[in-house]
């Protein structure tokens, strides 16, 4: 074994057998010499002693440890080599974790693989000799995949919100040996300025600060690290819980004012999608239709939407859409696309039409984008698409957007051909996407020039208006619109594709199968459902270990086929939290107590590996995770994504009412009880939280149960008409009597068969809050019922109020 190899920390090298070497004779050499390299000073001397002494007697041992050539070696030689190592490396254990503090320091680098500023930085520093020496020479490095572990992400971003006052990736964090940090940020430039220090120079300050004085830098570390832990734990009990409404209210009021008039959406840039905000905004616009303190509710929701789907945030020619937009306008965006943003889109897209029927072209579009690049063939859903790529075969350097963006002299040589109406189809399309021949793409979005010359696809006219200009009908448009798309999108494909990545990561599975059950709730294309039920099978098959926990992810080989990493790395809460949430989404789509059952099986997993019984609520990583500075991180703050915290309440919210089950109310009290204080002072960061929040306190939603053959041609009638209407927090369960003895649902809670009493034929039961009507039989009175429950919006255009089926705002956004 080379120590030196092994110093350097290239274990893989070091344990390497040489080619041509005897496995008996290489091992026995090798734990000869590591073992009399044991001149060590430990707190444990006496057992070291004696562990080594006993060593060294097998080492000494002609019948274990022949000296002579040729001298065979005992039949269980291997075996007794493991034992040794065993005990050797128990030493070199203790040495890590009591002294490695004497030993180095460590960098730590965060980021995820489609990151576009990620990119820049590995380039610029990572990539510069200067540096990369500089750090292989002073630092232990240590690249992290947040998308792999959110847990370390999240404790290291703690960090730098704490003492930067923002965050983002790439992250950068400089720790003690001991994990602590000491010194972090996000992107550094390689060299510095007034504004921005540079990163070699940040090196060379750490380096010199350590070589001077290491201890007192751990002590920073370790003190930084108790200060965190307290911060995380530190929760102001309430006497009472703040009431919901005013924590809508006040949330609304904050969105309110952040509300961009001009064009839409919420601050300035860079600007993101976050659907929690435009989900709250739904159940607000649903919940109090008539209340003029919520009378822009709707309005900022729509032109939000309609901004988005018009906006350079949506890739027009190759559908989804992009991370987020770099302006105020949703022109520019950082051109990853993510699969957790097209799951959440689609989910808010879709019960928007359902309230609307707007959008279905924005809905289809998103299913298309997953399905053509972001689908594996056993029905898991890859992580995201990179935003750089090569600008054409053969080039070298990658440009952020390049398979996106355009030349009008491109479009005009693809679309040169074609008409529309009297007009060169380009003539059209150069209108309707704001392309120009220098580029439409400002200055101040394009830092690094990437973009000079090129445009970014965005519908700034409204339709009619372009139609006019060329003598066109709508239908006519619409129709030169699809069809110079489609050609762009044959040439767009001739370009070299940006990367992919192909890790399946669990949680978003599961934000996925919540949009998929929305969308088939609302369009009813059984191909929808299909996608949604062979995303299940998936993760029975790829996600979920023999003993039922979740795998964080799997893979894709080079070879296309599916695996697992040498070492998986267990799931997270909000990997159990999403899965959840989307199995009861798809059971109320499906009523196949399977889902249910199996949900039901992952919440229990989940309250016994992350519930924390001193302070209520959910831990990011297990209990029983060790690595790292021992922090327990919940989710506290719903940002692009929704935190496990927020998901897990609103899921405990639902089992509740769908089973009856006090258990799962009282932990949701629980959580509600930790994170009082911050919903009542702080209630616009956990706008996902509101809704589970509001139901629980109010105790409001709407439980129906359909009881009746599911072959009946009745039951099928009471099942689309329950599934149709949109009813703000409503949950349905269905009992088929012909399947009594079988039903989990029934054996599970035995208070359902109650259900079953005198259902001779098909029948519903309403109930809402704790108030319920007599059972209805006809599909007329069942209708009648739904009409008083159904959720309606109201659209207000200079005091007239349109009807739900009115078209997009248009007329009221500007011409960005």
């Amino acid at each position: 074994m080379d120590c030196q190899t092994l110093g350097s920390g290239n274990l893989r090298d070091a344990v390497r057998l040489p080619k041509g070497e005897d496995i008996n004779e290489w091992l026995a050499v090798n734990i000869a010499d590591l073992s009399n390299q044991q001149t060590l000073h430990t707190t444990a001397p006496m057992y070291i002693s004696y562990l080594l002494t006993g060593i060294q007697e097998q080492l000494d041992d002609e019948t274990i440890f022949p000296s002579q050539l040729g001298k065979p070696f005992p039949a269980d030689f291997i075996s007794i080599c493991e034992g040794i190592m065993c005990q050797l490396f128990r030493v070199f254990a203790h040495v890590y974790h009591a002294h490695l503090n004497e030993v180095n320091k460590l960098s730590a680098g965060i980021g995820y693989s489609t990151c576009h500023w990620c990119h820049v930085m590995e380039k610029e520093s990572f990539e510069n000799e200067h540096i990369a020496k500089f750090l292989n020479e002073n630092f232990v490095s240590i690249k992290v995949d947040r998308e792999e572990r959110p847990d370390v992400d999240r404790m290291y971003m703690n960090f730098i919100q704490a003492t930067t006052g923002s965050g983002g990736w790439p992250m950068s964090v400089f720790l003690t040996p001991a994990l602590a940090p000491f010194v972090g940020g996000t992107y550094f430039p390689p060299t510095g300025s007034p504004f921005r220090p540079g990163f070699s120079n940040l090196l060379m300050t750490i380096a010199k600060a350590w070589q001077e004085d290491p201890t007192g830098i751990v002590e920073q570390g370790d003190q930084i690290v108790r200060e965190l832990k307290r911060s995380l734990l530190a929760t102001e009990k309430l006497d009472e819980k703040p009431a919901p409404a005013a924590a809508q209210a006040a949330t609304y009021d904050y969105l309110a004012k952040k509300f961009d008039k001009t064009y839409a959406g919420f601050g300035g840039g860079p600007k993101f999608p976050k659907p929690v905000d435009l989900d709250l905004l739904i159940q607000l616009a649903v919940k109090y239709p008539a209340n003029p303190h919520y009378d822009k509710a709707v309005e900022m929701l729509d032109k939000t939407l309609y901004a988005m789907d018009r906006g350079g945030i949506h890739d027009h020619i190759g559908k989804g859409f992009h991370r987020y937009a770099v302006d105020a306008e949703w022109h520019v965006p950082h051109f990853e696309k993510m699969l957790y943003d097209q799951a959440q889109l689609l989910a808010t897209y879709s019960q928007w039409h359902q309230l609307t029927g707007k959008y279905e072209h924005v809905i289809k579009d998103i299913i298309e984008y997953v399905d053509a690049n972001l689908t594996h063939e056993s029905g898991g859903f890859y992580s995201a698409e990179d935003a750089d790529s090569l600008p054409e075969e053969g080039a070298t350097h990658k440009k952020e957007g390049a398979f996106c963006v355009w030349k009008l002299s491109e479009v005009q040589e693809v679309l040169k051909n074609w008409k529309a109406g009297e007009h060169p189809l380009a003539d059209v399309i150069q209108m309707y996407y704001n392309i120009e021949d220098s580029g439409n793409v400002a200055p101040d979005s394009d830092p690094h020039g990437e973009l000079k010359g090129l445009n970014v696809l965005i519908v700034r006219h409204p339709d009619a208006e372009v139609a006019e200009a060329f003598g066109l009908n709508d239908g006519e448009l619409k129709a030169a619109i699809s069809e110079a798309k489609s050609f762009l999108f044959q040439r767009r494909a001739l370009r070299p594709k940006p990367h992919l990545d192909s890790k399946i990561v669990t949680c978003w599975q599961g934000l996925m199968l919540s949009g998929l059950s929305k969308a088939f709730i609302t369009l009813k294309d059984p191909a929808i459902l299909e996608r949604a039920l062979k995303n299940v099978e998936f993760i029975k098959q790829h996600l979920i270990t023999e003993n039922g926990d979740l795998r964080r992810a799997a893979y894709r080989g080079d070879d296309g086929q599916l695996a697992q990493i040498e070492h998986p790395v267990p799931a997270f809460s909000e990997d159990y939290a999403f899965v959840i949430q989307g199995l009861l989404d798809l059971y109320q789509v499906t009523f196949d107590e399977k889902h249910l059952e199996m949900a039901v099986n992952l919440e229990e997993h989940l309250d016994s590996n992350y519930w924390d019984e001193e302070g209520g609520g959910y831990t990011v990583g297990s209990k029983t995770a060790s690595d790292g500075p021992a922090m327990k991180v919940i989710d506290d703050n719903d940002g692009a994504e929704p935190c496990s915290t927020s998901v897990a309440l609103c899921n405990l919210v639902r089992l509740a009412e769908l089973l009856e089950d006090d258990k799962y109310k009282q932990k949701a009290l629980a959580i509600a009880g930790r994170y009082a204080s911050r919903i009542k002072k702080f209630p616009f960061v956990l706008p996902k939280i509101l809704a589970g929040y509001e139901r629980l306190i109010e105790q409001d939603s709407v439980k129906i149960v359909i009881v009746g053959p599911r072959d009946d041609p009745r039951t099928k009638t009471f099942i689309d008409y329950v599934q149709g209407v949109h009813v703000l927090n409503k949950e349905v369960i269905f009992l088929d009597p012909a399947n009594k003895d079988n039903s989990w649902l029934l054996k599970n809670s035995p208070r359902f068969k109650d259900y079953l009493k005198g259902a001779d034929k098909p029948v519903v039961h309403i109930c809402k809050g704790t108030a319920c009507l007599k059972p209805v039989t006809s599909g007329e009175e069942l209708k009648g019922e739904l009409d008083k429950l159904k959720s309606k919006i109201v659209f207000e255009t200079e005091g007239a109020a349109q009807s739900s089926k009115a078209e997009p705002l248009a007329a009221d956004v500007p011409k960005l």
